[in-house]
């Protein structure tokens, strides 16, 4: 399986701005009611991240608001990742790029208020407010990177223990493996 070298660059204050737009794009075309979150590394400020926006769409039921915002994605430019659902039914996965190939944005379409739902809006949160949380995040992330420069599974792998930990000392249970 080809790989892409991954990057972890500097927080870039431009990111917030990126995500509004990227956010309005998505809401423009999903079904009223359709929440849009910045989650990620790169909704967390201060914190290093790779250059691309994680977007968190949450709707009432993936069927058939999830699938008709799906499609709307699909027509509006996003590329649309079924083969992730086999590890992951309750999510559907797309992705967005420039014309040259460079991504731009992952989103992470679910049902409001799932687990995938809650963890990733606390973890989030967390990373914002604590200092020392953030930057023990960074450093499991760079050291994912080092051992898996390569492979986006591999880096997410390793980083899994970290998240677990800090979503268990939230008192938020740790995502399913499936769901790393």
């Amino acid at each position: 399986m080809s790989r892409h070298p991954m990057v972890i660059t500097a927080y870039d204050p431009v990111w917030p701005e990126a995500f509004a737009v990227e956010a309005a794009r998505i809401a423009a075309v999903c079904p009223v009611g359709t929440a849009v979150e910045h989650i990620g590394s790169t909704a967390v400020p201060g914190l290093a991240a790779k250059p691309v926006l994680d977007v968190l769409v949450g709707v009432a039921a993936l069927e058939p608001e999830g699938a008709a915002c799906v499609r709307a994605l699909v027509a509006n430019g996003y590329r649309y990742k079924p083969d992730f659902e086999a590890a992951m039914p309750d999510r559907r996965y797309l992705t967005r790029s420039t014309a040259d190939g460079v991504r731009i944005a992952n989103v992470h379409l679910v049902r409001r208020g799932d687990p995938m739902w809650r963890q990733t809006l606390a973890f989030r949160d967390a990373l914002r407010q604590d200092p020392a949380l953030r930057a023990g995040y960074e450093a499991a992330k760079r050291a994912a990177l080092a051992a898996a420069p390569e492979d986006v599974h591999r880096y997410n792998d390793a980083k899994a223990p970290f998240i677990a930990r800090a979503l268990e000392a939230l008192g938020v249970a740790p995502p399913r493996p499936e769901q790393r």
